[in-house]
């Protein structure tokens, strides 16, 4: 997808998409679970966008957790991610 140029209107698509997924995963990421689920196809940019931003959120929480975790020693941090993850 990096390799395709796009229009102004389908990069706002995606772009709008991407925010919309990120910040689903921050916030409420049982209902984005939910939703992607139940999807058929993902073949609109939009939806494109929103599961981008959702592995981008996703990146994020795992790196840091794992930078919390070595700097506490790495010992006992797994319910940290969890807490950090069922927000």
């Amino acid at each position: 997808m990096e390799d395709k140029e796009f229009t102004p209107d389908e990069e706002k698509r995606f772009i709008k998409g991407f925010n919309e997924g990120y910040q689903l995963r921050e916030h409420e990421p049982k209902l984005l679970d939910t939703f992607l689920k139940g999807l058929v196809s993902d073949d609109s940019l939009r939806l494109q966008g929103i599961k981008a931003g959702s592995k981008q959120r996703e990146k994020e929480l795992d790196r840091e957790y794992l930078r919390k975790t070595l700097e506490q020693g790495g010992q006992g941090k797994e319910q940290e991610r969890d807490k950090e993850w069922d927000r």
